[in-house]
């Protein structure tokens, strides 16, 4: 009896075995991930270029060279890569932000322009989506001493957003296979 049992797990492997390399050498179907080709076509220089306030101040002069800074402190930064469309991002925190700008202020009077992610969300199978082009102040220099008071109210140690930039509204969405964006709305800030 064991001997039949065994030549039975055998023959079992064995067909799985085959049915497995069959299998694989029939094409696959890859499917493309939504989120990652929204950001490819939300990112794509001429549509920024064209329904972005403030995307010219992108291009000021960068600690990190041709490398956009991308403000981000969400979920989403797994869905974004370093590079895309001939961007590339160095993403930090809103407090990582705030400390470098804080530490060259001394060294370029502005801390550059940076992208930050106000929205992204799905609804009703369409995915809305609010990207912003922003600044920083920062009030404190790399010492701690007092540079700006700007705003004597606060405790933070930068301002953010003040009259430096803009944002687009956006909304993708699917026809048929194809993923869609279209301009929503923009502000000025």
């Amino acid at each position: 009896m064991t001997l039949r049992l065994l030549l039975h797990i055998l023959i079992l492997i064995a067909l799985s075995k085959i049915t497995a390399c069959s299998e694989s050498a029939l094409p696959s179907i890859v499917h493309k991930n939504d989120t990652s080709e929204i950001f490819r076509l939300l990112f794509k220089k001429d549509f920024l270029s064209r329904n972005m306030p403030g995307f010219g101040s992108l291009q000021k002069r960068n600690i990190y060279g041709d490398t956009i800074l991308f403000e981000f402190d969400s979920i989403f930064i797994g869905h974004l890569p370093n590079s895309i469309n001939g961007f590339n991002f160095k993403f930090l925190t809103k407090g990582k932000i705030c400390e470098m700008a804080s530490f060259h202020y001394n060294d370029s009077m502005e801390f550059p322009y940076f992208f930050h992610l106000n929205d992204f969300k799905k609804i009703d199978g369409a995915y809305e989506i609010s990207l912003q082009v922003t600044c920083v102040i920062p009030l404190y220099d790399k010492y701690g001493k007092l540079i700006s008071s700007i705003d004597s109210s606060t405790t933070n140690k930068c301002i953010f957003g003040m009259m430096c930039g803009g944002g687009i509204g956006v909304i993708a969405y699917k026809e048929g296979d194809i993923i869609r964006i279209k301009k929503e709305g923009s502000w000025s800030d």
